[in-house]
This record gives C-alpha cells, structure tokens and sequence, in this order.
C-alpha cells in the first residue's frame, strides 16, 4: 500500500508540473484558454484540467494540445531512450522464449 501511495504522490507532482509547463508555454505565446481549445478540438474545461494536472484526462487531448503549441516532439520523446530501439527491444524478447 506503502508503495502505491508513493506512485500516487509523484504521478501527481509529476503531471501538476508538466501542467504548469503547458500553461505557461500557452501563456507565453499569448494563447488565450478559448483560442488553444478551438485550435486543439478540445473544451476549455479539458485544457483548465490538463493545466491543474488531473490525470483523468485523455493522451489525445494532451496531444493535440502540444501540437497546437508546437510541442509534438516533446511528446514522442516521453518514453525514448536511445538504449532501447524496438530492434533490440525485439531481439531480447526472443532470446527469452
């Protein structure tokens, strides 16, 4: 439960903090919360949730948000490590069978 709860506290600090990263990326560019949300499909209550960090929120909306804010790179970066191409990834899944 210990565990869980440690997981819990930094998934919320992490996605409070990439929230804020949203906002003030939209700020700085003069996007006001109407604008973004025409522009990303999305409502105007999904851009204030993504920016408070509530992680019920869809990766399609927080996509399309960092598209429209020029971020897309960022987010095929999430998860990227040089280490680990899906060619190696592959061959040591079959070493393993």
């Amino acid at each position: 439960m210990r565990n869980q709860m440690v997981g819990t506290f930094k998934q919320a600090a992490a996605l409070k903090k990439m929230g804020a990263n949203i906002k003030l990326a939209r700020q700085v560019r003069g996007y006001s919360v109407s604008v973004l949300a025409y522009w990303a499909g999305v409502s105007r209550s999904m851009i204030y949730k993504i920016e408070a960090g509530n992680p019920a929120v869809s990766i399609g909306a927080v996509y399309a948000i960092l598209l429209q804010l020029g971020l897309e790179k960022d987010f095929a970066n999430i998860a990227f490590r040089k280490d680990l191409s899906t060619d190696m990834i592959g061959k040591n899944w079959r070493r393993r069978q």
